[in-house]
């Protein structure tokens, strides 16, 4: 099987039209942070406080009142049907973290008591992240990302802001709402996107989310599957050109080797 051979077919694929492609939406919602999955360290744990605070922040869970706040650690990743999310602390002095505001009706929770259960009933959730924050969304395997869509409104809970936090990340365009509470992020034409990355602004006030949500394409299962006759690795860039040797550029890449093409990270 020649190089030409192995181009048509990987660009064949990344041709697929959106009516046979596989589509699905993920959506991050912050007042049901139950059904996401956080690592290294389970949101219960969190919760609990059973670890140190890889900050200058004394506690890991912080009472405001009848609110509570609880900071996000380096290195946490929050998994959903897949999909990735990152927030990072970046070069900020300021650590991002996940609100917790008290719905009405309900009495305040003494913080031994704090349960994800609690949290999900009794309180409205929210991501915010402060000035220089970093925040990215990496699709599932076999997925690209068409759409992202962050919100800072919420039915019953009170409207926020995120109109101060840009993408970095080329290959598409990127719109806000004049109120600075929705913030779409949507694909360029003929570019496969697998990861969207975000910062805030040096200047931002604090940027907070109730909702991420991601419109993801599949990308076909043969993209992971396609056969060649060569067991050396070859690489490739998500366009379909070949490199000539291992990509040393942090971005995302095809490799193929032993009979199958997967995507690969280069961080």
């Amino acid at each position: 099987m020649n190089t030409k051979f192995i181009l048509a077919s990987l660009i064949g694929l990344f041709a697929v039209s959106a009516a046979n492609a596989d589509t699905k939406t993920v959506t991050f919602n912050f007042c049901n942070v139950a059904e996401m999955k956080f690592s290294p360290k389970s949101f219960e744990d969190c919760l609990t406080g059973k670890f140190d605070l890889a900050s200058t922040e004394t506690a890991i869970l912080k009472k405001d009142g009848n609110n509570f706040q609880l900071h996000i650690i380096p290195d946490e990743v929050i998994t959903l049907d897949g999909a990735q999310l990152k927030i990072e602390q970046n070069t900020s002095a300021s650590c991002p973290r996940l609100g917790f505001t008290l719905r009405k009706g309900f009495e305040a929770t003494a913080p031994e008591e704090v349960t994800p259960a609690i949290m999900v009933s009794n309180y409205w959730g929210d991501a915010r992240w402060y000035k220089s924050n970093k925040i990215t969304v990496t699709a599932p395997d076999g997925y690209k990302i068409n759409k992202v869509e962050m919100k800072s409104t919420y039915e019953g809970a009170t409207n926020r802001v995120v109109g101060n936090t840009l993408v970095t990340s080329e290959g598409g365009t990127q719109t806000i709402s004049t109120d600075k509470t929705v913030n779409t992020w949507e694909t360029n034409a003929g570019v496969e996107n697998y990861e969207v990355v975000y910062e805030a602004e040096a200047t931002a006030p604090t940027q907070i989310v109730y909702t991420i949500e991601l419109t993801l394409e599949g990308i076909g299962a043969a993209v992971a599957d396609i056969a060649l006759e060569s067991t050396e690795p070859e690489y490739y860039n998500i366009n379909g050109t070949r490199l000539n040797a291992a990509p040393a550029t942090p971005g995302l890449y095809l490799v193929t080797k032993n009979g199958k093409t997967q995507k690969v990270v280069i961080k």
